[in-house]
């Protein structure tokens, strides 16, 4: 009999470590997949890639925006990109301060109470990262992040700058994902050649993570015609180094709270086509196709002045995903299969 009460023990020890966290796997999850809506009066259907985790559970949180009292501050001050040692010089800007480390570089850390600019590393360098402003400078083209393994090859300098960045990030609690876009900035010259030349340097935006789930990245309005605040974390990088770093969204407290199921992708598309054939499309809407789903935390403002956020586990699935202009996504509730608005 005691025996029996040790495996039932072990085996209830067991289900409490897989079952008690967040990180709680499904099945696998295709990293593409199509979908035709039964009604035919929807002009929307599914040709997607997927980037996501297996979670069957994941938690909320209620967070509050870093509000820079000094003591907050101070946490920062080490981080590991300061070319200098100087003990900095405190700046009010009225929404937040800057501390200035040396005056020759500009180089300097700036804290905003904006959900949108919260935290932001600079130095001299950076200089170039606002020159392109003048007209006729500088070309750019601009890479999604499908082009992006050629430039951020292991063996590349760009690759060891960007990772130094993203390991500095990491020690000041800032969980960096997988880069979403490039921008390369290129001197202007009248006989440009066909083959790309070295850019003057470069500007990468990269997801935000929350416990490996990421951050909604883009702002999506409210029912009160709000708009949450965008999450990507932004690197310019030139011949020399990391010169800028913009960080939206850094919090004060994150409070968690206890895991509960969401739905499976499957049921998540169910939810989705309930939400579809509730909606009355014109009969002349072009037809659409969802190409990019993800599961995602989407940053809700709980305050008019945004800061107190909440963090809810969503399925986002993307229209004209890789192009700006043009990008819609419908986000449904991972716990409820609700839209979200």
């Amino acid at each position: 009999m005691k025996r029996i009460h040790w495996s039932l023990f072990l085996v209830w020890l067991l289900l409490s470590l897989i079952l008690g966290g967040q990180r709680v796997l499904a099945e696998e999850i295709p990293l593409h997949i199509q979908w035709m809506p039964e009604n035919a009066d929807v002009p929307i259907s599914i040709d997607a890639d997927i980037e996501c985790n297996a979670y069957v559970q994941a938690s909320s949180y209620i967070a509050q925006l870093q509000t820079w009292k000094f003591d907050a501050i101070e946490r920062f001050s080490d981080f590991d990109l300061l070319e200098s040692g100087n003990s900095p010089q405190i700046f009010d800007l009225g929404n937040g301060c800057a501390l200035l480390f040396d005056e020759v570089t500009y180089e300097s850390i700036v804290f905003l109470i904006d959900p949108n600019a919260t935290w932001r590393y600079m130095n001299g360098r950076a200089e170039a990262c606002y020159v392109n402003a003048v007209e006729g400078i500088y070309t750019q083209d601009t890479y999604d992040k499908n082009q992006l393994s050629a430039f951020l090859s292991p063996n590349s300098k760009l690759h060891d700058f960007v990772q130094g960045a993203i390991k500095a990030l990491e020690g000041i609690g800032i969980e960096v994902g997988e880069p979403l876009q490039m921008t390369a900035y290129y001197v202007f010259q009248e006989d440009r050649p066909p083959v790309k030349y070295e850019p003057a340097f470069i500007e990468i935006a990269f997801e935000r993570l929350i416990d490996e789930i990421r951050l909604i990245p883009w702002g999506q309005e409210t029912r009160r015609k709000e708009i949450t605040p965008k999450s990507y974390i932004t690197m310019y990088i030139g011949a020399e180094g990391v010169s800028n770093i913009l960080v939206p969204l850094v919090f004060e407290t994150c409070k968690k709270s206890s895991p509960k199921e969401i739905l499976s992708l499957d049921q998540a598309i169910e939810a989705l086509n309930k939400h579809l054939e509730s909606l009355i499309f014109p009969t002349f809407e072009s037809k659409m196709i969802i190409d990019f789903i993800a599961l995602e935390y989407i940053p809700f403002p709980a305050t008019i002045d945004c800061l107190d956020i909440n963090l809810k586990p969503v399925w986002s699935f993307y229209i004209n995903y890789l192009r700006d202009e043009d990008r819609q996504v419908i986000c449904i509730d991972a716990y409820t299969g609700e839209p979200v608005k």
